[in-house]
């Protein structure tokens, strides 16, 4: 949680996905909570793909989300993050064949 923490200090944009489904904590939501983002930002899904980064506007610090509902499903598709004037896709299949083939 620390290194998501200071990664986003940094300037370091975040993807999270979450689609474990034997817990109810929220990793997202935790991390808002250490930002100390107001609960404007914390997601209500179980399962979700979210973007985050930091800003600054005006010298004011602000936190940028572009969360995405995931649903179970027999194949992981991609998520399409609308982030300022590009779009930036996210092959969770292919991230999830690279997480399950480390793990073995």
């Amino acid at each position: 949680m620390l290194e998501m923490c200071l990664l986003l200090q940094q300037g370091i944009g975040l993807v999270i996905v979450d689609v474990v489904t034997t817990r109810s904590a929220n990793l997202h939501n935790e991390l808002m909570a250490r930002l100390g983002a107001p609960d404007a930002g914390r997601l209500q899904a179980d399962l979700y793909a979210v973007l985050i980064t930091r800003s600054s506007v005006r010298r004011q610090q602000t936190v940028d989300l572009w969360p995405e509902t995931l649903a179970l499903v027999t194949r992981c598709r991609r998520c399409h993050f609308g982030w300022r004037r590009l779009v930036l896709p996210v092959d969770l299949e292919a991230a999830y064949e690279r997480t399950a083939a480390s793990s073995e």
